[in-house]
């Protein structure tokens, strides 16, 4: 028996010392299941698609305990701006809850964010960071208690344990992760309090950056807001029902870039948005929300420009936080330099817009509450505001609107 054999058949059976015949033949009944789930693991091994096999296997387990989810991550295009680029770092596009005390998030550009309550400190949450789902998944499944009593259930009478077996032998041949893993970040939860949802204090233990995000609630209903200036900067861009303000500084402090984020609102547009005077209109504070789903939108914006830095600063930073003059200033900044996305997020036929906000607000804070929303993007399109004149691109696909409708045109 070679090397690998062995060690793979001691992660399954421990070694011990020699019994009795009586008490052989006693445990045989017993250990069936093992032996059977040892020979699966094994075949995974040795066939020559030994590889896919046990990542199936692996998958089956997961499906049947809800880690895992079909997500949309963005294809590989030949032309790519910044937006595009962006807007896989800003877009969840699928985020689902595991185990009660987790949720994952797997992002545009592929990579997925785990966060899980810290059993140690109240109200606290350890992030952890992997390239791609399947890296996720053979953590997720390393240190599931779901999936550890559904593995113990299939073997049937055998005694408790066939887990360990199983994430040893899996573990031998890289189907499962290392559950010791460092958390890439820790961050710690407060509020809710009057017109503020909730506030996320995040701290990345590799880089030494940190990221304040602030949740407010601007309310779902038309002319009352527990915040009626961020309510109407908000109602500028197209956000309505809350408004996440996330910033991320640099170790020593300075500011690197601000998100601002909110649900989508009807009869907007990017026009709406570079207009020069919109001061007569009164935009719509109605959540856009149809059988498709609702829309999420979200803007970066580069604070490593001081013009930018500063503009932001007066409108933030100070007690009369977004006031008239101060958000115009921030919305022209926005209007001119920002990333912009939007993503269609599926939602149930009975979707109501406070339930939404509600939801949205925990999810935002790494809520692990019953009440935070899993999303699953089934649309999504950016543009480079810097870029004069640019309109919505699609993320999901590689085509050009823009090239199909001069094609149109030519014909």
């Amino acid at each position: 028996m070679n090397d690998r054999l062995r060690d793979l058949l001691h992660a399954v059976f421990p070694p011990r010392e020699r019994a009795s015949k009586e008490e052989r033949l006693a445990a045989s009944d017993a250990r069936a299941p093992k032996l059977l789930l040892a020979v699966t693991v094994i075949a995974a091994l040795l066939l020559p698609v030994g590889s896919s096999v046990g990542n199936r296997l692996t998958g089956a387990v997961c499906s049947s305990t809800g880690c895992d989810q079909p997500v949309s991550v963005l294809p590989a295009c030949e032309a790519v701006g910044r937006d595009r680029l962006m807007a896989g770092q800003m877009l969840a596009f699928s985020t689902t809850s595991i185990d009660g005390a987790q949720r994952a998030s797997t992002y545009g550009d592929g990579q997925v964010e785990v966060a899980v309550d810290d059993p140690d400190r109240q109200d606290s949450v350890l992030l952890y960071a992997f390239p791609d789902s399947a890296a996720a998944q053979r953590w997720l499944l390393a240190g599931s208690s779901t999936a550890t009593a559904a593995i113990d259930a299939g073997a049937g009478p055998a005694p408790a344990g066939v887990a360990d077996g199983y994430r040893g032998a899996a573990g031998t041949i890289g189907l499962i992760g290392d559950t010791e893993q460092e958390p890439r970040a820790t961050a710690q939860r407060t509020g809710p309090w009057d017109g503020v949802l909730g506030e996320l204090e995040e701290r990345d233990a590799v880089s030494g950056t940190s990221r304040r995000v602030t949740v407010l609630d601007l309310g779902t209903e038309a002319g009352s807001s527990p915040q009626p200036q961020a309510a109407r900067f908000a109602a500028e861009l197209g956000l309505t029902g809350l408004l996440s303000v996330s910033v991320t500084h640099a170790q020593g402090g300075t500011p690197q870039r601000v998100e601002i984020a909110g649900w989508g609102s009807e009869q907007w547009s990017l026009d709406a948005l570079r207009a020069a005077d919109s001061a007569g209109d009164q935009p719509s504070r109605a959540l856009s929300l149809d059988d498709d789903g609702a829309v999420w939108r979200v803007y970066s914006l580069d604070l490593r420009r001081q013009t930018n830095a500063t503009v932001f600063q007066a409108a933030w930073d100070t007690a009369d936080a977004f006031g008239v003059e101060a958000s115009a200033a921030l919305q022209d900044r926005l209007a001119g330099d920002a990333i912009f996305a939007e993503a269609t997020i599926a939602t149930g036929p009975d979707a109501q817009p406070a339930d939404l906000v509600e939801s949205m607000g925990l999810s935002l804070v790494r809520s692990s509450a019953d009440q935070a929303m899993e999303t699953q993007v089934v649309d999504a399109r950016s543009a480079d505001l810097a870029v004069a004149g640019s309109q919505l691109q699609p993320l999901l696909s590689c085509e050009d609107p823009d090239a199909q409708a001069d094609e149109e045109d030519a014909a």
